[in-house]
């Protein structure tokens, strides 16, 4: 085939057509994302405001004689004759069982044996009623 104007011309036509053709599927295939992800933002916006709607949330009302307790931290100097039952019986809250209060007390202290040396200082929390803000 000889090479001619004729032949150059159709030749950098049809490059221009499939240029043409693949710009226009990919501006076509990112307007479909596009409408994809605008599709699938509303339906998620509208499932959130149908699942409030249809089942919301339930705040339980603190009742009048129920007492809320706020956690504190204290050191302690320990005694002679100190143990960890009498600190937990002391300190805990109501709702903190004693093997749970000595479980924690051993561990913010970093006690493996649980032994307690008179004159040492542990942290012991303890819980109260009263909200006080420390942070100043």
């Amino acid at each position: 085939m000889k090479r001619t104007a004729k032949n150059s011309v159709y030749r950098s036509v049809r490059r221009w057509k499939r240029k043409v053709t693949r710009k226009m599927q990919q501006k076509w295939f990112r307007s479909l994302i596009a409408q994809w992800c605008v599709a699938g933002a509303a339906l998620l916006m509208v499932s959130i405001i149908v699942s409030n709607v249809f089942f919301p949330q339930k705040v339980d009302a603190m009742e009048e004689n129920e007492t809320v307790y706020y956690k504190y931290y204290q050191n302690i100097r320990i005694e002679k004759g100190d143990s960890l039952w009498d600190y937990a019986e002391a300190y805990r809250s109501p709702d903190v069982s004693v093997d749970d209060y000595i479980r924690e007390v051993l561990f913010i202290n970093q006690m493996g044996g649980g032994k307690l040396v008179a004159g040492t200082t542990i942290t012991v929390p303890y819980y109260s009623t009263e909200y006080t803000n420390s942070a100043r």
